[in-house]
C-alpha cells in the first residue's frame, strides 16, 4: 500500500486494502492468517508540524496451534490503530546519520484490539 504525501498535501487520503494470506512474514510459524486481512482508513498531513498520521481498522481471522491439545484453535481479530510519523529531524534521535531527502520516522503507533 502507498501513500502518497501529494495527496495528502490536498487533503485527507482514505484507503481500503485487503492482504491475501502468505502476504504478511508474521515471523512465527506457528501462527497462520486464515482469512484476507481487511483494512480501511484515512492518512492526513499537519502542515504545521508535517506529522503524517494514519488512522483506521482492520479485521482477520488467526490460527495457532494449541499447545495443550495441538488441535488447531482460531481467533478472529478486530482493531482499530492510529500511526503517526514525524519528519525525521524532528523525531527522537536514534543515531542513524542524517539524510539529505525530507523522510519520515515513526514517532508511535496505538492499536486497541477488541475480542
Amino acid at each position: 500500500m502507498f501513500l502518497s504525501i501529494n495527496e495528502m498535501q490536498l487533503g485527507r487520503v482514505r484507503f481500503s486494502e485487503t492482504f491475501a494470506p502468505g502476504v504478511i512474514d508474521f515471523f512465527d510459524p506457528q501462527l497462520r492468517q486464515a482469512t484476507p486481512i481487511v483494512t480501511a482508513g484515512a492518512a492526513q498531513l499537519t502542515e504545521s508540524t508535517l506529522e503524517i498520521v494514519v488512522s483506521g481498522t482492520f479485521s482477520t481471522t488467526m490460527e495457532v496451534s494449541c499447545d495443550r491439545c495441538l488441535e488447531s484453535a482460531a481467533r478472529p481479530i478486530e482493531a482499530s490503530f492510529t500511526l503517526s510519523y514525524l519528519p525525521a529531524a524532528a523525531a527522537p534521535e536514534t543515531g542513524d546519520p542524517p539524510s539529505r531527502a525530507p523522510s519520515w520516522k515513526s514517532a508511535s503507533m496505538k492499536a486497541t484490539v477488541s475480542s
